[in-house]
């Protein structure tokens, strides 16, 4: 049927979207089944639009209820589209008059009156009986009787204010995944006949498309939960449509705003970029009213998953075997749902959500893990326990870099916050402030490597404490660098305080860090910018000398046209290998020079090096364990 499936993340603008097009397109209303407290006032915090207490009490199981959840669901639609009939004004918004506000008065009363008609509708006509006929002609029955009147003189008095070719008026059903809970009765297990009102809802709806009333309109259905859609390909979802085959599933709409507020210039000075008031910009555009976080439970997974996966990039395969978790993500874990198999063009039914970069999002996560110390630690076990050890979860190839990764934030957020010993603090912070400040690259390298020897501190230390690292989290590169990386891109990077890991297959290095090389009061100086690169090495055969001599990042490419390599560092993180190095004690070893240019034809790494190669500092650690990490 005409019926569209929304499902996105949380605070992704899902409803602001149907009522900006209710208010300027196409006429529409929107009904908000979102669970409240018992309390009279609203929390905008809980989400916009606030809930419909009148339609949350109309949709619950009643053991007195002798009719069924499409019955139900008619005898409220009829009674809808007759109110709004009668309340419709003038314009293409002829409904804003009971949108969704704080003043809840005009709007409550509007939908007591709709439930207490379909109740009394239920009530008084002649239950419509479905006897030996199809659900398909039960359900056309059930319009016919309750809906299609209305309907009719809903599209009359809506007729010509719409300037979409397409549609007279949208039905928009928010937090609907609440009805696929609930039916007429409750539900007992062997009970075959039993629906949910949502799937009532559908029936109905597509009873009504099956014999030609209301064309014009369409049902919108919006919330983070799958159950708004058929996550299966086409293919396979005639047979799973309500009510027979004879029409398909319109795929779900995915596609949301993303950055809406991200300035179109960047700061006046580095520091300016590490304000929270900046970073709010980024990301879902609910951030721009950021309520306060609740607290982190370490033990419960999906917090653990919710928080971690914000602070490093999670590389899930794609394979069915990851669908449930994919779901939940969206659900609970605050991901994107990217796409749903045939919308890749693939036609594999397959789930695909994504993590990208929310400045926000990683704040809010680092807040909550450094909140008590003991919370960090407990997450970090079960998030090793139950996400990346967990089987078909996390693609394997990639496992390297995600550990990885995870070392370089625990070593970011020990230098930012001055851990002096495990996870006590020096100082006593109080605020999400100190997780945007940036730490020196000699801060950085100190609580990352401390077993380097003093004396390559020492040697260290001249560049490094006019080096700033700013990073809260970690994204991923959409595309392979081919010897070169956009200043617009490490501008953009620096600006929202995100470290990436490069796409797959990415030569050289596995993962890169912003870096500036300045006075972070001054004028923001693109040519200051710089990184860390980072190569990964899961093997256990120890990499040898050339690995970390020819280790090299990419030329910049400046707005100018031109290209330049800056100083930068190196870090090979030779995972796998737990020896030390030769004639040492010590797993980390550190040099200043040249990279090595190597002989070899392939263009993706010969670009990255210069004809004359400056010397870099280059850091070359050894195991996973605490004599390298601690």
């Amino acid at each position: 049927g005409r019926i569209i499936a929304t499902v996105q993340s949380s605070a992704t603008g899902k409803s602001r979207l149907y009522y900006e097009i209710g208010e300027t397109v196409i006429p529409a209303f929107v009904l908000c089944i979102r669970k409240f407290d018992d309390g009279d006032l609203i929390d905008p915090s809980q989400g916009w639009p606030p809930g419909d207490r009148p339609l949350v009490h109309y949709f619950q199981p009643h053991s007195k209820f002798t009719v069924s959840s499409e019955e139900i669901a008619a005898a409220f639609l009829g009674q809808l589209y007759k109110a709004l009939a009668e309340s419709a004004r003038d314009g293409i918004n002829c409904f804003s008059h009971l949108s969704p506000s704080l003043d809840v008065d005009p709007r409550n009363e509007f939908f007591e009156g709709v439930c207490r008609e379909a109740r009394k509708t239920l009530a008084m006509l002649k239950t419509v009986s479905q006897g030996q006929k199809t659900s398909a002609a039960w359900c056309e029955d059930l319009f016919r009787h309750y809906v299609e009147e209305p309907a009719d003189v809903l599209g009359l008095k809506l007729q010509g204010r719409t300037r979409h070719p397409g549609a007279d008026f949208l039905l928009v059903i928010d937090e609907c995944a609440h009805l696929e809970k609930l039916g007429a009765q409750e539900k007992t297990p062997g009970n075959a006949d039993w629906a949910s009102f949502l799937t009532g809802f559908r029936r109905i709806v597509k009873a009504g498309d099956q014999i030609g009333a209301s064309s014009r309109f369409w049902f919108i259905l919006i919330d983070t939960h799958w159950a708004t859609s058929y996550p299966i390909s086409p293919k396979r979802a005639a047979s799973a449509c309500p009510i027979d085959g004879s029409r398909v599933a319109l795929p779900p709409w995915v596609d949301l705003g993303f950055d809406v507020y991200k300035p179109n210039q960047p700061p006046t000075t580095p520091r300016e970029g590490l304000s929270l008031d900046w970073l709010k910009k980024f990301g879902r555009p609910f951030f721009q009213r950021r309520p306060q976080s609740c607290g982190l439970d370490s033990y419960n997974v999906d917090h653990v998953i919710a928080a971690m996966s914000r602070r490093i990039h999670l590389p899930l395969t794609n394979d069915f075997a990851s669908t449930a978790f994919q779901l939940t993500a969206v659900e609970k874990h605050m991901r994107y749902m990217r796409s749903i198999g045939w919308e890749d063009g693939m036609d594999d039914g397959m789930v695909r959500t994504a993590a990208p970069s929310e400045p926000v999002l990683s704040i809010a996560a680092a807040n909550a893990l450094l909140a008590f110390h003991p919370i960090y630690s407990n997450v970090l076990k079960n998030f090793l326990e139950h996400v990346l050890m967990r089987e078909h979860l996390v693609d394997r190839g990639r496992l390297g870099e995600t550990l990885a990764s995870l070392v370089l934030v625990i070593a970011r957020d020990a230098a930012a916050c001055n851990w002096s010993n495990g996870f006590e603090y020096k100082n006593n912070f109080t605020t999400a402030e100190r997780f945007v400040q940036p730490v020196t690259a000699m801060k950085f390298i100190e609580h990352l490597l401390p077993k380097l020897q003093s004396k390559h501190k020492e040697k260290f230390t001249t560049f490094g404490d006019q080096a700033w690292i700013n990073f809260t989290h970690f994204g991923v590169l959409p595309h392979i660098l081919s010897g070169t990386i956009p200043v617009a891109l490490l501008v953009d990077a620096w600006c929202r305080g995100v470290a990436f890991q490069c796409a797959e297959n990415q030569p050289i290095y596995d993962l890169l860090i912003p870096m500036y090389l300045g006075d972070l009061d001054d004028t923001f100086n693109h040519a200051k910018l710089s990184y860390v690169v980072i190569q990964v090495k899961a093997r256990v055969v120890a990499a040898g000398k050339g690995n970390s001599g020819s280790l090299t990042g990419p030329m910049i490419c400046m707005e100018s046209a031109g290209v330049h390599k800056p100083a930068y560092i190196a870090l090979l993180m030779d995972l796998g290998n737990l020896a030390a190095f030769e004639g040492s004690r010590s797993k980390v070893h550190v040099e200043f020079e040249a990279p090595v240019v190597p002989t070899i034809a392939d263009a993706g790494i010969s670009l990255h090096y210069e004809s004359q190669e400056s010397p870099r500092w280059v850091f070359h650690a050894r195991g996973l364990k605490a004599d390298t990490y601690p």
